[in-house]
């Protein structure tokens, strides 16, 4: 396992990196919805799948994506995450229709799988002292709550002032800069020892999560069926 110097535990730029390391947990598209509606002439049904196949994928996979980096390279799992967290923004922006917007938010749900476990493992890795670490892992949750705070407005200004688009399109810059400073500022780190990948639990567990979904989706119209029948009577 390869861990970081003290010397370079104090470095002001890892703050910066604490931050980039954060973007992924809260990037939303509900301020664009009625904008996507309108471009892409999207069902409401569609639109609930907008919000949905982002968070299933990601619910479904982030278990297995710190597992993957504790087998193949924390470094390197948060990179293919990033990646694909971006690629799948720019799918989503250049989506001309509905299926394809469907298709980006899934890769992006899935690159936020593998994000996510990578980045506090690598806090933890990267800072070796206590004092350190508790200090990066403050400025990660810092940021957490400051992009749940202005998000949502600042995605309603993109959308009113560049259109919808413009959502996924600001998360690019973001991506590669991310890609950037990890490369510049992590070492690869691993920890295989008794770890291994629970192939039958990963194939039940999206299965599942879609499984409720449906079920919560449906619960009221199952709901007021009775209601229905009672008036008629």
């Amino acid at each position: 396992m390869h861990e970081r110097t003290a010397s370079q535990d104090s470095d002001p730029g890892h703050d910066v990196h604490c931050y980039i390391r954060s973007y992924p947990r809260h990037y939303r598209c509900q301020p664009g919805l009625h904008a996507i509606q309108g471009g892409l002439h999207a069902s409401v049904t569609v639109l609930q799948w907008v919000l949905d196949v982002y968070n299933l994928v990601y619910a479904g996979f982030i278990l297995t994506g710190g597992v993957l980096g504790d087998i193949f390279g924390r470094r390197r799992i948060f990179v293919i995450g990033i990646t694909l967290f971006t690629l799948g923004s720019l799918i989503c922006a250049l989506a001309p229709n509905a299926s394809l917007l469907l298709c980006g938010r899934a890769v992006a749900g899935l690159g936020a799988a593998l994000q996510l476990p990578g980045a506090l493992s690598i806090l933890t890795v990267t800072f070796r002292t206590a004092s350190d670490r508790a200090r990066a892992i403050a400025i990660w949750g810092g940021f957490n709550g400051l992009a749940m705070a202005v998000g949502p407005t600042t995605g309603g200004l993109l959308v009113d002032r560049f259109g919808w688009r413009s959502i996924f399109y600001l998360v690019v810059p973001f991506g590669v800069a991310a890609l950037a400073l990890t490369f510049v500022g992590v070492e690869e780190s691993s920890s295989p020892e008794g770890r291994r990948i629970d192939l039958p639990g990963q194939m039940i567990k999206p299965g599942s999560i879609i499984r409720m979904r449906s079920d919560f989706a449906t619960l009221p119209r199952r709901r007021t069926r009775p209601m229905a029948g009672r008036r008629r009577l």
